[in-house]
């Protein structure tokens, strides 16, 4: 498994909610022990 990177909202360059509504993605959140993806 790739390494996961910790980013602020304020950095990001688009909008989460119209990404989630209108296209599709996966979110994951996690430690180094256990992690959970979802689409």
């Amino acid at each position: 498994m790739g390494e996961f990177k910790e980013i602020k909202i304020g950095d990001m360059k688009f909008n989460p909610f119209s990404m989630i509504s209108k296209e599709w993605m996966l979110l994951t959140a996690g430690n180094a022990e256990k992690c959970n993806t979802m689409t």
